[in-house]
């Protein structure tokens, strides 16, 4: 196995379900002026250090729509492709099953059109457990909040013995087994006495997906007659995630995220040709157009890759359980990945 890139995000500028529900409110820092509890939904990408406690629940219906019509070589230089459209829905449910552990699916269905075709298709299932290590304290001391996820994703997704006219619009999962492990590092910080606070998160990531065997025309690339076993890339994730109250309801956000994976490999017969005549080939880089960064399709496929994206956001907080996000996610730079802009809306309820 290569070793792969790995690159650090600034600052100022993962793992993923998407993003993991807020896990409840956090304490403000006690003995401040004016002091309230701030209300926050979470960012639109980076998880939450905290887990849903026993007894409790967090419901998020996201939806997206997204594009792509380039792709960043390996001289990092955006090189145009045929325009690649995406909408897509998904619901995290998340709940406590003890006062340090909680479990989270997120069930999620795709359209997908490009160059006259379309289709309708359920995605790869992820199961999640999530397990507190330590407890962001009050007050202004170093104690954050750090939490362990591990996660298997499932592929019941549609990934080989695609159609050659449908143009990629019929793909619905990565075919492996991907076993996902992660660290979420959380802490809340209060300035002007009470009245304005900082959430800030940081997760990084590693999932490692099983071979997968494929025929014909499926996630990878393929042709007529291709017949063979695909070795995805390793992935490495980075998210960093801000959230700034303006007001009580009002909310800033902020991710930002690096991805990398490894070299994908295949074994096997490669098949005669595409529909357009061109020599089969495996091991190309799947379409995302949301940029969500599910850890697999994102960027598993084709040689090592790296890509950066942004997303600002906007929550408004009708109170401590239920809050409205709305943003946009979009690469900003990349090396043998997809070039795509997105947006987003969510619902937070926690219960």
């Amino acid at each position: 196995m290569k070793r792969f890139m790995v690159c650090s995000l600034l600052a100022a500028s993962s793992f993923c379900l998407g993003k993991e529900g807020h896990g409840g409110p956090e304490s403000p820092p006690p003995g401040t002026l004016k002091t309230y509890t701030p209300w926050f939904t979470g960012p639109l990408l980076t998880p939450s250090a905290n887990i849903v406690t026993v007894g409790h629940f967090d419901i998020e219906p996201y939806i997206y729509y997204g594009s792509t019509n380039a792709q960043y070589d390996g001289e990092w230089h955006a090189t145009h492709t045929p325009t690649f459209s995406q909408f897509r829905f998904q619901v995290l449910i998340q709940t406590g099953l003890t006062k340090w552990m909680d479990i989270a699916v997120v069930p999620q269905f795709i359209h997908s059109w490009s160059q006259g075709a379309s289709t309708t298709r359920f995605t790869d299932f992820p199961l999640q457990f999530d397990f507190q290590l330590l407890k962001d304290q009050p007050g202004w001391n170093w104690h954050p909040s750090l939490r362990f996820t591990i996660k298997e994703s499932f592929p019941v997704g549609k990934y080989q013995h695609l159609s050659p006219n449908k143009h990629k619009t019929d793909i619905g999962g990565s075919g492996s087994f991907a076993t996902s492990m992660g660290f979420v590092v959380g802490k809340l910080f209060n300035f002007f006495s009470g009245v304005h606070y900082l959430n800030t998160r940081f997760s990084v990531s590693y999932t490692y997906p099983a071979p997968v065997h494929v025929r014909g025309f499926n996630t990878y690339g393929g042709g007529y007659g291709t017949a063979g076993k695909v070795y995805p890339g390793n992935v490495l994730g980075f998210l960093l995630g801000l959230e700034y109250s303006m007001t009580h309801r009002w909310v800033l956000a902020l991710d930002a995220a690096c991805t990398t994976a490894t070299k994908t490999r295949f074994k096997g017969a490669l098949g005669s040709t595409t529909p357009g005549g061109l020599p089969a080939e495996v091991g190309g880089q799947p379409i995302d157009p949301l940029g969500i960064g599910s850890n697999v399709d994102a960027v598993v496929g084709g040689p090592s890759s790296v890509r950066f994206s942004l997303a600002p956001a906007l929550e408004y907080n009708w109170n401590a359980n239920l809050g409205l996000i709305v943003g946009a996610i979009v690469s900003v730079g990349g090396r043998n990945s997809v070039r795509f802009a997105s947006g987003s809306a969510a619902f937070n309820y926690y219960y």
